[in-house]
């Protein structure tokens, strides 16, 4: 189906949706629950509803662990407040203050002009901890979600496990959600970390989205941003999707966005693999390089294990010559030439050495 051609305007206006379908926010409208997205989300209400002090939220990069913890602590209801760090490089004093603003118990002009512009950490806790205090009688909790926890220093992973230790009549006065990179599984490992680990209640690991889940996904998006626009994705279309995306969320929404303009300019109703192309080509030329690499992820790991199995023949044939080459040696008598001058000697017996180490030699080239 074709519809009038149009080079200019946005596509929004051209298919008729309401707004944005694949924009790049943290609208908890256009959360989609996958089966890795359910089962974590479940999980993590589970754990805020029980009054656990420490959650653990991991994941690669993009498939949407802000958007998810936004979702399940709006599914709490209003006797909510949350305060979501977004930068791993605050501390101490600056950590406090933004979790106050952040929970509304102070303005930013406050923080710029009033008595917590040069509030020490000792007076800022002491403040949050009052604030927290008065939502028990209210029966109110408070939430902070951690993004990308996995750049938090130790220090500061140790002034939040001191934050959730509050507690009053057995209740804990701030639930913590940690959530970052799979490489925080790690971090948590350290000695130093140790009583922090120790408290983490509940584990959580997205994982991305299968082929079908990504055609869902769309599904949701699009009628989530204008159920009355006539627009679809061929199956082709969702297959290419999928492949340059890695079921990653982030750069589904890059990928969709930029074809649905693509089709805008051919007057297209339907998304097609051509679109889809395009769209690949143009997204590899402008991300940054991190979205740029989770765009050709798929393709790098495949490329890895081939590079990986060809090493190992390689080296594999090489030890198979070095044991044919000494093999030969020990078959080969060697005399040794006579002295000059003097009667033939019987041959000594000649210590030949063992033929080079293919692995060693491979670790001195590369030492």
């Amino acid at each position: 189906m074709q519809l009038t051609r149009a080079d200019d305007g946005p596509y929004e206006r051209f298919f008729g949706f309401r707004e944005q379908p694949f924009a790049l926010t943290t609208d908890p409208r256009f959360h989609y629950k996958s089966t890795s997205h359910r089962a974590a989300f479940d999980e993590l209400r589970q754990g805020l509803e029980r009054g656990e002090g420490f959650l653990l939220l991991t994941g690669p990069t993009g498939l949407g662990k802000t958007p998810l913890s936004r979702a399940v602590i709006e599914s709490l209801g209003g006797r909510t407040f949350s305060a979501i760090i977004t930068s791993p490089a605050v501390a101490d004093a600056e950590l406090l203050r933004v979790i106050l603003r952040d929970f509304g118990v102070v303005s930013r002009d406050e923080m710029r002009r009033g008595r917590f512009e040069h509030a020490d950490a000792q007076h800022l806790h002491e403040t949050l901890e009052s604030f927290l205090r008065s939502l028990a009688p209210l029966g109110a909790r408070a939430v902070l979600v951690v993004d990308e926890a996995q750049g938090l220093s130790a220090r500061t992973l140790e002034q939040l496990r001191v934050l959730g230790n509050m507690e009053a009549g057995g209740r804990r006065l701030l639930q913590i959600i940690l959530s970052g990179q799979r490489r925080l599984e790690t971090t948590l490992l350290a000695d130093d970390l140790a009583q922090l680990n120790q408290r983490i209640t509940r584990r959580v690991r997205l994982e991305p989205m299968s082929r079908d889940e990504v055609e869902l996904y769309i599904a949701h998006r699009l009628q989530v941003a204008g159920a009355e626009a006539q627009v679809g994705f061929t199956p082709d279309a969702i297959a290419l999707v999928h492949k340059h995306s890695g079921g990653v969320p982030r750069v589904v929404n890059l990928l969709c966005d930029r074809a649905l303009d693509e089709a805008r300019a051919d007057g297209a109703a339907t998304v097609a693999a051509a679109h889809i192309r395009r769209a690949v080509k143009a997204h590899a030329e402008v991300v940054a390089e991190g979205d740029e690499a989770l765009l050709e992820q798929p393709e790098r790991r495949r490329s890895g294990r081939w590079l990986l199995v060809l090493f190992l023949l390689v080296l594999l044939g090489a030890a198979g010559y070095a044991a044919y080459y000494a093999w030969q040696l020990e078959q080969t008598p060697i005399a040794a030439p006579p002295l000059p001058d003097a009667p033939v000697l019987e041959p000594d017996v000649i210590a030949i050495p063992p033929p080079p180490d293919p692995q060693s030699s491979l670790l001195d080239e590369g030492a």
